[in-house]
């Protein structure tokens, strides 16, 4: 089934909401969508043309980073959690996350997935940083 969409999404951990950001970051093969929010008010969005060469890069770094599926684990609060959801044939064919709280991961969202999110941030939209900043 061919890969349609691919949902990369952060929430951040219990703060205040001045300094609460979360974001959702939406793949397609020729657009992607970033919606910055702290505790469900919108504080930025922008929608993009994309290109598919960069969206095959996409996909290209699930292999490099080693994102896998791992058995669920319970028990933290406080931390911040990572996941994704992946739509074949506008089908969810894969949803995962990851809580990660006091040294500890959550969720069957395996792998280095803060350095996959720093890819994403810095390789496929090095513009993210700028946009971060004109929400504060």
């Amino acid at each position: 089934m061919k890969l349609v969409e691919f949902k990369w999404s952060f929430t951040d951990s219990s703060v205040p909401p001045p300094y609460h950001r979360s974001y959702d970051l939406i793949f397609r093969e020729d657009s992607f969508s970033v919606q910055i929010h702290s505790y469900g008010d919108v504080l930025f969005e922008r929608r993009e043309k994309f290109d598919m060469p960069d969206f095959q890069q996409l996909l290209d770094s699930f292999h490099i980073k080693k994102l896998v599926h791992q058995v669920d684990k319970k028990g933290c609060t406080g931390g911040v959690s990572y996941s994704m959801e992946i739509l074949r044939e506008n089908e969810l064919s894969e949803k995962r996350y990851v809580y990660l709280c006091g040294g500890m991961k959550e969720g069957d969202l395996g792998g280095d997935v803060e350095k996959f999110d720093q890819y994403l941030k810095t390789q496929i939209l090095p513009q993210f940083s700028a946009w971060m900043n004109q929400v504060k």
